[in-house]
């Protein structure tokens, strides 16, 4: 072989060698984002698992179409508006709110109400926030025992006690659980 034609082959071997680094290179690169984004999501996870572990375990989370789920337990139920109205209002409210002091969270719980509710009439959502805060209390507290009913069906009554609005002995309603903030 000629030194000319060993130069070139050379300069052929060393392209190809240079393409062949420059494709590894990119795999490499391609490899290593994917790798990244995937410690991003079990990070994301870890998080999630660490907040139930600090939260006692008592953690629930909003998912479409009214359903509420409880990873520690790997169960969901489904409620209606107005329980979910409920619901939200005292996950935001872990200081617990009495059945007499439930009016002075009005603009609250119609804000909530028009986001979970699917009338658009502004003048039906009145009159269900109306029954909800009414003297009687009679939806309030038909309610609160319909949300218990269906968190003990699913979860059972030892279980459940953490997901559901509790009177307690000052008579201040609470709920101990708190709300994951990620969807899931």
């Amino acid at each position: 072989m000629s030194d000319s034609n060993r130069l070139q082959a050379c300069n052929c071997f060393s392209a190809l060698h240079a393409n062949y680094l420059c494709k590894n290179e990119k795999e490499a690169r391609m490899e290593t984002t994917m790798v990244r984004a995937l410690i991003e999501q079990i990070r994301d996870i870890v998080e999630e698992l660490q907040y139930v572990i600090d939260n006692g375990g008592n953690c629930v989370q909003w998912r479409h179409h009214g359903r509420l789920f409880f990873p520690a337990e790997g169960v969901e139920i489904t409620l209606n508006p107005v329980e979910r109205t409920l619901y939200h209002l005292f996950l935001s409210h872990p200081e617990g709110i009495t059945a007499d002091n439930l009016l002075l969270h009005w603009d609250e719980l119609c804000q909530i109400y028009g986001k979970e509710s699917c009338y658009d009439e502004k003048p039906r959502q009145l009159e269900t926030m109306e029954s909800l805060c009414s003297e009687s209390k009679k939806v309030f507290y038909s309610t609160v025992s319909r949300i218990k009913q269906k968190v003990v069906k699913a979860l059972g009554a030892w279980r459940a006690e953490a997901y559901f609005i509790k009177k307690g002995k000052d008579g201040v309603y609470k709920l101990k659980a708190t709300l994951l903030p990620v969807d899931v």
